[in-house]
């Protein structure tokens, strides 16, 4: 997968890290029903929200029912991206490290999207317990007491 490709997706999955911020920010705990209250298409909001395809128009009209400008929502995102967790900052230190895209890291452990990891490296999640442990499984070097806390080196290694 090219960089280009790469860096899309991660503007498409912030843009709808984002977007559900703002709508859960607006008191709607379903898309669906925020959609409807302003006549956007359910199925294009939720693929908005999850980092989907969409049109820059599109963008303009969620944004329009947030009464945010573009480089309002622009310097949001750029904000609540500089205050990544330790944690989000450590687990992409270590997918750089392994040399994998984040689609390749969680293909390697069993997921079949890239939402459980986006979630983290946007700041809106911890490591929980099933996570490191598959990181545990599929990458035995990998120190878990780093990942979650900082503690020690990033990798480990038996002296065998």
């Amino acid at each position: 997968m090219s960089d280009a490709t790469n860096n899309l997706m991660e503007i498409s999955s912030l843009v709808g890290y984002r977007l559900r911020e703002l709508r859960i920010k607006a008191g709607y705990s379903s898309y669906e029903q925020f959609a409807y209250d302003f006549q956007l298409s359910r199925i294009q909001y939720w693929k908005m929200e999850n980092g989907n395809n969409f049109t820059l128009k599109s963008l303009l009209r969620v944004l329009d029912s947030h009464q945010l400008s573009i480089e309002d929502f622009l310097t949001s995102i750029n904000n609540s991206n500089a205050t990544k967790t330790d944690q989000a900052n450590r687990l992409l230190q270590l997918i750089t490290h392994l040399r994998l895209t984040k689609k390749e890291f969680c293909t390697n452990m069993g997921y079949k999207n890239l939402t459980n990891i986006n979630h983290i490296l946007l700041g809106g999640k911890s490591l929980s317990k099933v996570l490191l442990q598959r990181i545990k499984d599929t990458y035995p070097t990998v120190n878990t007491r780093w990942l979650t806390n900082g503690e020690g080196s990033m990798l480990i290694f038996s002296g065998k």
